[in-house]
């Protein structure tokens, strides 16, 4: 059995091929992780809502189809229950449609299979990261933003452009103008001017 120790960060492997959710323990193992797996839907959400598993420092790696279920229905229970947990998609056969939605509704990273060793450790340190950044008070209001949409809300705070960011994070330019969008859509502004204008006056007013 894996061992636990203190402050080590986990993941929450959803995945119902067998072979595949050894070889991610493994790898994410050997890179300090610890790892949790899942072969379906329901036994993933039943752990969960259980609370048999430390979720300050966790993210999720789910496989977009399965047998029975989705990783996009994962993704919608984790957003209604557990939406500080940033969420890693892979899959082997999604088409464009699914990967848009899944980073629409606030995936860090969507990984196509075979996926090499260095990308899957580099998408998980991501997704960690951004949940730190999430975890960090927001004004009131911004609560609504993903953890990686808070990542990159911090980003545009501190004026960094968007190739910029896409640097910093390893992610694709798209991605990052993809969760700007989003960002600015939940809090009903039009452009950066007016996002950092409601930020700052939010801020102030909380503070």
């Amino acid at each position: 059995m894996q061992a636990v120790y203190p402050n080590q960060a986990s993941v929450l492997i959803l995945d119902d091929d067998a072979a595949l959710r050894s070889a991610y323990v493994r790898i994410l193992g050997d890179a300090g992780y610890y790892c949790k797996e899942f072969e379906s839907l329901p036994k993933f959400i039943e752990a969960i809502e259980k609370s048999s598993l430390e979720l300050d420092r966790a993210c999720c790696l789910l496989d977009m189809k399965m047998s029975a279920g989705s990783g996009l229905e994962a993704q919608a229970w984790l957003a209604e229950h557990k939406p500080q947990l940033p969420i890693v998609f892979v899959s082997g056969q999604s088409d464009i449609t699914e990967a848009i939605t899944a980073m629409r509704n606030g995936a860090v990273d969507f990984l196509l299979k075979p996926v090499s060793e260095d990308r899957l450790v580099a998408a998980i340190d991501g997704a960690l990261n951004s949940q730190a950044d999430h975890s960090e008070q927001l004004p009131k209001g911004f609560e609504v933003l993903t953890p990686r949409e808070s990542q990159i809300l911090r980003l545009v705070v501190s004026g960094l452009k968007s190739q910029q960011m896409a640097d910093r994070l390893g992610i694709a330019l798209r991605t990052v103008k993809m969760h700007r969008g989003n960002i600015m859509s939940k809090m009903r502004v039009e452009n950066v001017a007016q996002l950092l204008a409601l930020y700052h006056q939010r801020r102030q007013h909380h503070a």
